[in-house]
């Protein structure tokens, strides 16, 4: 996921394991259960 926009989503039980985000926005975004086990983030915006 490159230049994503991940805002106002509802994120459950998802595996990241091993991925690469490069410019999230998940800005009022509910995260939850979710595995980061081996991610990279990379300029993320968290802002709500």
């Amino acid at each position: 996921m490159i230049n994503t926009d991940l805002s106002d989503c509802n994120i459950q039980n998802t595996n990241f394991s091993n991925s690469i985000l490069k410019n999230v926005i998940l800005k009022n975004t509910k995260i939850s259960k979710v595995n980061l086990n081996g991610a990279t983030f990379d300029s993320m915006d968290l802002s709500t």
